[in-house]
């Protein structure tokens, strides 16, 4: 009757250490995930010293695991947090079974006082005592595991809260890691700048310079039309001279004809010859001041338009190699962001991958979590179990109580006969004497029994107060290790909390970050169509300018030729003048 209540709360007592070992293993389990995340925080950190490009992949592989950390440290909360409940109510059940022992063990005090009237009540007495001690120490055996079980947790506890600790350094370090790639991308920024400045400088500059290669083409083709009537009023006068040397040869072959017949006509027409001869004299010297300056203005044109070219080309070379050079600055910008691009896209596979996987072990923590509420149902079961059999205790305890107010009124009135044979043993000794035969037998074995009953009853208090002892160390005991689970389950608190705090912040802004560097990346990409767009139009500028200075040129050597053309007629002008002039000698 007594017994069944104690192997109930054994048995409960033994599920409690059994649900601590499985708080264990899903502490070793958090732990396990934990190593495995410092794991990546290594990985992640090797990655960002070898490539320190790919800040945007860094960044998101950081707010996955982040993210992926948070979920976790929130999941192993909530598992902690119903854990701790059920804990706490498995000690307050403790504590009343405890507090339902030491009842019972007042109950089986006041039982043994009652058993100086029944040696069998005493023996069963003594029967429960010893099994009580039995449990006591198998309680006790069961406590000292379960705080050395504690101090082991509680070990682990420090151990993840120093791990904590060295994530929380580490994810400073990549801050300040993430701080310098936006230091580099604010420098190659700048950089982009001063290169978008450059170019339009040099794009001014390709406007000035088509703006003078036409104007100097207006002006090259005005003095084109100016040396072309200046050749054409050459070719006129090259033509009056002509026709007048035919003329003058015609009536110079009459006259010598007609020389021997003629002599007076020929001294009249002699002085008219010497007129003329200085007329032709004068043209020639003016066709021979045209023809130089017409030189001179050849071989200025010739200088300016050698110059001009060389200018022009030099230029041209010059936009050519900037041009290039910034062809290749961006194509190889281009690949970069191409490559960006790519390892972006993979790392996008492989982060969708680990949320698949993430979400895997959040379903399986939503079943674990499932478990634990079936566990936690069953428990209530066992609580209203245990509460029936808290009420049946109870009663037990009225009824073993009336019991022991039945023994203590059986104990006083054999005090009273006790008292009372003694004083009929002292006032009658005669009569002592006269029955000794008779009555010291009974008297002796009386006093026998008596004596065995007080030695019974101190032993069963001295065992009383043993188990009384035990009792209290067992509470101090507890007390001591739920006050290290609840110290321990505080700081753990206290660390998630602020472990999950601080990733909150850290996840805000790196996605604030993150945004702000997909909108640069996007104006970086603008920018690079537009300068394509921009070297493209240059290109075209230039091969226009390429042909137009061919056209030039050509032009130009046409001028050459037509000077030359004209030059030998001047050479042969000037042969005729000197002809003319041998003959007016001669004919002198």
């Amino acid at each position: 009757m007594h017994h069944r209540p104690r192997s109930t709360a054994l048995f409960k007592f033994q599920q409690c250490m059994s649900q601590l070992d499985t708080l264990a293993a899903t502490v070793s389990t958090a732990q396990e995930e934990n190593s495995r995340l410092n794991e990546q925080l290594e990985v992640l950190k090797a990655k960002i010293s070898t490539e320190t490009g790919n800040s945007q992949e860094i960044v998101e592989n950081l707010r996955a695991t982040i993210v992926t950390a948070q979920q976790e440290n929130s999941a192993l909360k909530e598992q902690f947090e119903v854990e701790k409940n059920q804990k706490n109510a498995d000690i307050e059940t403790l504590r009343s079974e405890i507090a339902q022992y030491q009842q019972e063990n007042a109950s089986l005090k006041e039982q043994a006082q009652q058993s100086s009237q029944n040696q069998s009540s005493t023996e069963e007495l003594s029967a429960a005592i010893a099994q009580l001690q039995h449990e006591n120490e198998y309680l006790k055996q069961v406590a000292k595991t379960h705080h050395d079980e504690n101090v082991k947790y509680y070990e682990q506890c420090q151990a993840m809260a120093a791990q904590n600790q060295t994530t929380v350094t580490q994810m400073e370090q990549l801050h300040a890691r993430i701080q310098e790639l936006d230091s580099k991308i604010t420098t190659d920024s700048d950089t982009h700048e001063k290169r978008a400045k450059e170019l339009q400088r040099l794009r001014e500059h390709l406007m000035i310079v088509e703006e003078n290669s036409t104007r100097e083409a207006v002006e090259s083709e005005q003095r084109e039309t100016e040396l072309r009537a200046r050749v054409r009023e050459l070719e006129a006068r090259g033509h009056a001279a002509e026709e007048g040397a035919t003329e003058s040869t015609q009536q110079y072959q009459v006259k010598i004809a007609s020389l021997t017949s003629q002599m007076e006509s020929l001294q009249r027409s002699g002085e008219q010859w010497r007129g003329k001869y200085e007329s032709e004299v004068k043209a020639r010297e003016q066709t021979q001041e045209a023809l130089s300056s017409l030189q001179n203005v050849v071989r200025e044109l010739s200088v300016d338009h050698e110059r001009d070219a060389a200018t022009a080309s030099h230029r041209n070379l010059e936009l050519q190699t900037q041009i290039g050079e910034h062809l290749r600055e961006a194509l190889d910008a281009n690949l970069e962001k191409s490559t960006e691009c790519e390892n972006l896209k993979d790392k996008a596979n492989n982060l969708e991958r680990e949320v698949e996987l993430r979400q895997n072990c959040v379903d399986e923590m939503i079943a674990q979590t499932n478990t634990l509420q079936m566990q936690q149902e069953a428990m209530s079961h066992q609580n209203k179990q245990l509460q029936t059999a808290i009420l049946a205790n109870e009663r037990l305890i009225v009824q073993l109580g009336e019991e022991l107010k039945e023994g203590q009124l059986r104990h006083l009135e054999m005090e009273v006969k006790v008292k009372r044979l003694e004083d009929v043993i002292v006032g009658n000794s005669e009569e002592e004497n006269e029955g000794e035969s008779s009555s010291s037998a009974d008297t002796n074995s009386l006093k026998r029994y008596i004596g065995e009953l007080q030695s019974k009853l101190a032993d069963t208090e001295e065992e009383l107060k043993k188990v009384k002892s035990l009792k209290e160390d067992d509470d101090k005991e507890t007390a001591q290790v739920r006050q290290v689970l609840e110290r321990s389950l505080f700081e753990a608190e206290q660390v998630d909390r602020g472990l999950l705090e601080g990733i909150e912040v850290r996840v805000r802004e790196m996605e604030s970050e993150l945004i702000a560097k997909c909108e640069q990346l996007e104006q970086v990409n603008t920018e690079r169509r537009r300068l394509e767009m921009q070297v493209l139009e240059l290109t075209g500028k230039i091969e226009t300018m390429e042909k137009e200075e061919q056209g030039n040129r050509e032009s130009n050597e046409k001028l050459k030729a037509e000077v030359e053309e004209k030059q030998n007629e001047l050479d042969r002008m000037k042969e005729n003048c000197e002809f003319f002039g041998w003959i007016l000698e001669f004919s002198r």
